[in-house]
């Protein structure tokens, strides 16, 4: 099954003579076209949702001066088919790991990377398995470069899809006076990658929290990390701390306005001052 965005007159007619060779290539249970040319360090260009590979052509030409591109169409997207309906992100995640594992002349380093990467599409997937498969071969790749550091990248637990919650001042469009405040959490990341036991620092036990803290609060519990990695698998690290800061409005004081009376008061007093120096 895939999802055709042109046909495949028109796809041939856009492709003629264009300086990359299409093929295609058996990748995790996807029949996948790949558009390919070039030499040197390999790039792999993704395109969209609904898009194909094709859309890369403006850029290729002046990548192709230094690398080998690769442009393939996603699964069910384009040229590339999935036999057994649309793929799910257990079939996507496997297709682009059989996809960087076909780039023997990629870098170590990049390659790594891109694998660590996927593990974080895992870990969002809740493919707890499949992440500590990719970890681990990203901390292998990674370990082939001898001025890497594996131990410290991946020494502490990074956020993958933390959003933020809007402050009022975000949601308004007015211009009026703010400053900024903070938020501290404390909380361990477990090895799947989840939080648990998140405190808001500062906060006692029978304090309740703010409106702004209540959603800052929420968000944090549904984040997903990269969990802290020991010799490529993933471990429990606990007291985690993590600040975030936000804008608050600021209420300005009403200036209090003399009262009538009083400003005669004042006038009097004054003019009175004025005499005595007269």
């Amino acid at each position: 099954m895939a999802s055709q965005l042109i046909d495949r007159s028109t796809r041939q007619r856009i492709l003629a003579g264009a300086p990359l060779t299409e093929r295609r290539l058996e990748l995790a249970g996807v029949s996948t076209a790949v558009l390919e040319g070039g030499n040197g360090p390999p790039v792999v260009l993704l395109h969209g949702q609904g898009g194909w590979a094709g859309m890369w052509l403006p850029v290729a030409a002046d990548l192709l001066r230094r690398h080998r591109v690769v442009a393939p169409d996603l699964p069910g997207l384009g040229a590339s088919t999935v036999a057994d309906g649309p793929p799910d992100a257990a079939r996507v995640l496997a297709w682009l790991a059989a996809l960087v594992e076909r780039l023997t002349d990629a870098d170590p380093v990049e390659r790594g990377l891109s694998l660590a990467v996927l593990g974080d599409w895992a870990i969002v997937a809740n493919d707890a398995a499949g992440a500590r498969g990719y970890y681990g071969q990203a901390w292998s790749a990674l370990a082939q470069n001898a001025q890497f550091d594996v131990a410290s990248y991946f020494g502490a637990p990074s956020m993958i899809d933390f959003v933020a919650p809007l402050s009022s001042v975000d949601r308004n469009s007015r211009s009026r006076p703010y400053a900024w405040a903070q938020i501290q959490f404390n909380f361990n990341v477990s090895p799947d990658g989840l939080p648990a036991n998140v405190t808001i620092v500062g906060l006692g036990d029978e304090q309740e929290p703010t409106p702004i803290q209540s959603q800052y609060n929420r968000r944090m519990r549904e984040t997903h990390f990269r969990p802290r990695l020991v010799a490529g698998a993933p471990v429990l690290t606990t007291n985690v701390k993590s600040t975030h800061y936000f804008r608050y409005y600021v209420e300005k004081e009403k200036e209090k306005k003399p009262r009538a009376k009083d400003r005669g008061k004042t006038k009097d007093a004054d003019e009175e001052a004025e005499d005595k120096k007269g």
